[in-house]
């Protein structure tokens, strides 16, 4: 990641080797329209959101999934970046947000009267974001493991969604496999519903149902699959 910085500072070089194009690391600093994000006046161009911090301009992008925060950024004219990967999705994001005031107030040789009040600023506000998101997921309801009719077990089929296969493990828990997505079915809110957890702490809706034909039909979202004979 701080090499991936490095070709972006160095016009799409690392060590003196043209990694990607340099007209084409230009292209994508340039900003092609402007907007509002996360409470900031910014703009946006070729993936980077473009704003302005300690008066300087700042390149940024952020992301992450299940787990897990990303964030970079860097500032051209300075030649100095940041990279944050947090193992945390819930607050990361906010921790990120501090770092990046702090790293660079003290890359821009700012006033230890600052870099001080930016850290006073930022530890409160961490520590109640990291407060919440715990008060929160103690407060979760607690899931407990469904029992299946045995004629909602098997292969499920949709045309273009691939195979969904329900199955009975060892211990006696039932499991939904779909792809590399796998959860115990997790009790319902109504006959027939049942829940899965292909992304920790995100319950969604698994229903099951039959037609006048008798065939068996589970439906995900908006998606149905066939029970096959």
């Amino acid at each position: 990641m701080a090499n991936f910085i490095r070709m972006q500072l160095n016009k799409g070089k690392v060590d003196g080797v043209q990694i990607f194009p340099e007209d084409v690391i230009t292209k994508s600093h340039q900003s092609l329209v402007k907007h509002s994000m996360f409470g900031f006046e910014q703009e946006y161009g070729w993936g980077w959101f473009i704003r302005d911090v300690f008066g300087q301009r700042l390149l940024e992008h952020r992301g992450g999934y299940a787990g897990a925060s990303t964030y970079v950024s860097f500032m051209p004219e300075q030649k100095i970046g940041l990279v944050v990967l947090s193992n945390q999705d819930k607050w990361g994001g906010d921790l990120a947000y501090a770092l990046e005031e702090l790293v660079y107030a003290i890359a821009l040789d700012k006033s230890e009267d600052e870099i001080n009040d930016i850290i006073d600023k930022y530890e409160s506000y961490a520590t109640e974001s990291a407060k919440k998101f715990y008060e929160n997921k103690s407060n979760l309801a607690p899931v407990s493991l469904a029992t299946l009719d045995e004629q909602y077990v098997g292969l499920f089929v949709h045309d273009t969604l691939g195979k969904i296969e329900v199955s009975q493990q060892k211990d006696g828990s039932f499991h939904l496999k779909w792809g590399n997505l796998e959860s115990a079915l997790l009790k319902g809110s109504a006959p027939h519903t049942l829940n899965v957890e292909f992304v920790p702490s995100n319950i969604e809706e698994i229903v099951f149902s039959y037609a006048t034909n008798q065939r068996r039909y589970l439906q995900y979202r908006d998606y149905w699959f066939t029970k096959s004979k």
